[in-house]
């Protein structure tokens, strides 16, 4: 008897991927298994990156605990190392396993101190582990509520000292974020993306003036990031990842909000969008 040769077509095949990894994500009671995985074009880069990145996530959900340990007995400033450490580790070794590389400019900027806001464009899914894998430090960044019922993400969300909003909720979302800005000087830098949506694309989006009015007040230390190309790993093919070799970050100088017009939020949009503008990055 000769065995019948079995043929899987591509939607088999993306329905086993999907399946795969949504049945990991609820034995570990992760909320992947809720996103748009069918958004996802099924390739073995693909599968790879999603295992890849539950287990990852398995190690730092063993992690936590003497991170909270330390935490616990005031010990933060190892506890913020090592989180930091950690959370820069798996940006970069995730854009590793995308098969992308980068570039990074502007490293002298950084400064060497943690009492600092990040304002980053916001391309695509992949901004965030280029900017944590090249930044390496403690980091923290507005959350929705929704994280906060997810064992792995509520802790680790928590010790980067990131606030949990309610998006239905605006003045308690306002209130919060505003906090976490000031929260900035006790050496717990943030992470925030003026654009609020991604552009997708190397052009940029029109800064949100509410939110860069209350960073204006504030008149916290302000580091401005670009980020450019980052799309191109996930959105630019609709979901298939793709190995992108062109992938840059510039850490522009900092900008000491206190020493501008606190009632210039126009002007301070306008120069934040001239500066952080991929298309007008001069490498």
């Amino acid at each position: 008897m000769h065995l019948a040769t079995v043929k899987y077509t591509h939607n088999d095949l993306v329905k086993l991927n999907s399946y795969l990894i949504t049945q990991i994500c609820k034995v570990v009671h992760l909320p992947y298994y809720k996103f748009k995985i069918k958004a996802m074009k099924f390739t073995p880069r693909t599968l790879l990156l999603g295992t890849y990145f539950i287990l990852y996530l398995i190690f730092l959900a063993i992690l936590t605990w003497p991170l909270l340990l330390f935490r616990y007995f005031k010990a933060n400033t190892i506890s913020d190392a090592i989180f930091g450490h950690a959370v820069g580790f798996w940006g970069r070794s995730m854009l590793w396993v995308t098969g992308s590389r980068y570039t990074v400019y502007g490293k002298e900027n950084q400064p060497d101190h943690n009492r600092v806001l990040l304002l980053s464009n916001h391309q695509g899914h992949f901004d965030g582990p280029l900017i944590v894998g090249t930044w390496n430090r403690l980091i923290g960044a507005v959350s929705k509520k929704e994280l906060e019922k997810f064992p792995i993400f509520r802790h680790w969300i928590a010790l980067g000292y990131s606030p949990f909003i309610d998006r239905k909720n605006r003045e308690e979302s306002i209130a919060k974020i505003n906090q976490r800005i000031k929260d900035i000087n006790k050496g717990w830098p943030l992470l925030m993306f003026p654009e609020g949506t991604r552009s997708k694309t190397n052009e940029i989006n029109l800064f949100k003036r509410g939110g860069l009015g209350a960073v204006l007040k504030s008149g916290v230390l302000v580091l401005p990031i670009t980020v450019a190309n980052t799309y191109k790993v996930f959105e630019a093919k609709q979901g298939a990842i793709t190995p992108t070799k062109d992938l840059s970050i510039t850490y522009h100088k900092t900008i000491d909000t206190s020493k501008l017009d606190q009632d210039d939020v126009e002007g301070f949009a306008l120069m934040l969008e001239e500066i952080m503008n991929p298309m007008k990055q001069k490498h």
